[in-house]
């Protein structure tokens, strides 16, 4: 149980749900409730299906490319670290698209729920925990990330979206404190300690 809780929590920082609720409502401010709703029940599990794929084959893939784990978790933290630095230093917002066919994919489903923070992330948890315990964090944060989704009339009612927005930079300052601890795990793991 410690281990889902130590992968659970550096991805519910990765995933950023509080972060994505107002990017969802600036993606998809003008369309219907029920395409908003269909859009969240494709991008969702989409996202969902490329974490898990992409936490099985990342060992593989590492060791295919002669990349040991703490080079990967060095790059990852450094690319956790700029990622959130630009988001809550630069950033107005993340991207959004007008084109509602496609975009429970791209972007809702990958870069923006599952992108290179949650990727990294996962790879390192994997190694670092297990295949299971980051599998079923990352499952749990999906589902929040769904029911946060599906509820956002109601969740806009309670919390403002300016005070989501800014949950979003306590996150990313979270999420950079994370990657400078994947840095320091790799250069401690490169050294042999």
């Amino acid at each position: 149980m410690k281990a889902f809780w130590l992968c659970f929590i550096p991805l519910f920082v990765a995933v950023d749900p509080m972060g994505l609720v107002p990017v969802f409502v600036s993606v998809t401010g003008d369309l219907d409730p029920r395409l908003r709703r269909r859009l969240v029940l494709q991008a969702t599990p989409t996202a969902l299906a490329i974490g898990l794929v992409f936490f099985a084959i990342g060992r593989p893939l590492l060791s295919f490319l002669h990349i040991g784990v703490p080079d990967l978790q060095i790059a990852g933290g450094i690319l956790l670290f700029i990622y959130a630095v630009v988001d809550l230093f630069f950033a107005p917002g993340k991207p959004s698209v007008s084109e509602a066919h496609s975009m429970g994919t791209v972007p809702l489903a990958t870069p923006l729920i599952v992108g290179p923070a949650v990727l990294t992330a996962g790879l390192v948890l994997v190694d670092r925990y297990s295949y299971a315990s980051a599998a079923l964090a990352l499952i749990a944060n999906i589902v929040l990330l769904t029911l946060a989704l599906l509820g956002l009339e109601w969740l806009l009612r309670w919390i403002p979206l300016d005070a989501m927005r800014a949950v979003s930079k306590v996150v990313d300052l979270l999420l950079a404190a994370i990657g400078v601890g994947f840095v320091r795990w790799g250069i401690l793991a490169a050294i042999g300690h």
